[in-house]
């Protein structure tokens, strides 16, 4: 009975362990499908309350600022949307020395200040087109996304070496160095992808959609509010102490998904023109090979005509020569036959 009763303890505990790991499962999916419903009301909000009012005090400036001059006949080119793109990379430089000699209020404002000029590089790009002033489009969305990813990465990175968790418990050490480590991971597969999917669309001739989609911009934004934070909790002896390391791990935990979710899109996007092309390039190569196969079939029975029109010419031949002469033999006694009578009658013709 002992051994009966410990096997059906045995049997209970794998069914109840697979019971609560079913539920945990369920709660997951629960909370992400709680998580992307938040994160598109962000989307929405962020797009309404942030970046249209951006755009609205900006565009007038942008209007003023003389895009370059000419010296001669060469046009040099002082204000464009890939200007301020490469000019708000050389920002990380003054983050890092922010950080590295404690002037942590300064490096929230450098990232304040790329955060801006990430808006506004689009901006301009826009404002710039409706000038009549046109930029190349495929390096732009290009150096965009490129520039976000090496400034993001160096700025983790430096938040990594320079944080002091010699008083943090391992739970909020791993936490911290885990979240920061798993997004620069996201951002370097981003990076490498970005990078490919370039120069496929500039010296391959295969298209690639290098726009930014709205869960990347939003992950952009996220991952600039965690960075401002991060810099702030930086102030206290133990960061986790400082209400910033909250809140910044909080917007890295939700970066997560949106960097998933973007590399996961660009990704089947890839798979599937991969997939089209596979299949017209199959398609083109069975049409080539109906071809070849008619032309062939075509061929062969040109060969095969001229035998077949000798064939039955040599057999219509002899039938036609055959009825020639019988008819030739029987036209000449018919003639002979009758010219006699004709002949006879003649005589009595005459007499009569």
């Amino acid at each position: 009975s002992g051994v009966v009763l410990a096997r059906f303890h045995s049997v209970a505990l794998i069914i109840a362990s697979i019971t609560m790991l079913g539920f945990v499962v369920n709660a997951m999916f629960f909370a992400l499908a709680l998580i992307e419903k938040f994160l598109f009301v962000l989307v929405q909000i962020y797009d309404r309350f942030v970046y249209t009012p951006i755009q609205w005090l900006s565009t007038p400036f942008v209007k003023l600022v003389p895009r370059g001059f000419k010296i001669a006949s060469i046009e040099i080119t002082l204000f464009s949307a890939n200007i301020v793109t490469y000019s708000r990379t050389f920002l990380v430089i003054p983050i890092a020395y922010c950080l590295k000699f404690g002037f942590f209020v300064q490096a929230f404002w450098c990232v304040l200040l790329h955060d801006y000029l990430d808006h506004l590089d689009g901006i301009v790009a826009k404002t710039h087109k409706a000038m009549g002033y046109q930029d190349d489009p495929l390096l732009g969305c290009f150096m965009d996304a490129f520039c976000d990813k090496v400034v993001n990465v160096f700025c983790f990175w430096t938040i990594l070496v320079l944080t002091d968790f010699s008083l943090m418990t391992h739970w909020q050490a791993a936490l911290f160095v885990g979240i920061v480590a798993l997004i620069i991971a996201y951002e370097i597969a981003l990076g490498v992808v970005r990078v490919q999917d370039y120069y496929e669309s500039a010296y391959s001739g295969t298209a690639r959609n290098l726009a930014a989609s709205m869960e990347g911009k939003l992950k952009e934004k996220l991952e600039s509010m965690g960075i401002m934070f991060l810099c702030l909790c930086q102030q206290a002896a133990n960061p986790w102490d400082h209400w910033g390391a909250t809140a910044g791990v909080t917007c890295l935990l939700l970066t997560v998904r949106l960097a998933h979710a973007s590399l996961a899109h660009k990704l089947a996007g890839r798979m599937a023109k991969k997939g089209a092309g596979a299949g017209d390039g199959a398609g083109a190569g069975a049409g080539a090979g109906a071809g070849a196969g008619a032309g062939a079939g075509a061929g062969a029975g040109a060969a095969a005509s001229p035998m077949a029109a000798s064939r039955k010419a040599a057999a219509r031949t002899p039938r036609s020569t055959k009825r020639a002469g019988h008819d030739q033999a029987s036209a000449v006694p018919r003639g002979r036959s009758k010219s006699p009578a004709r002949s006879s009658k003649s005589p009595a013709r005459a007499k009569k």
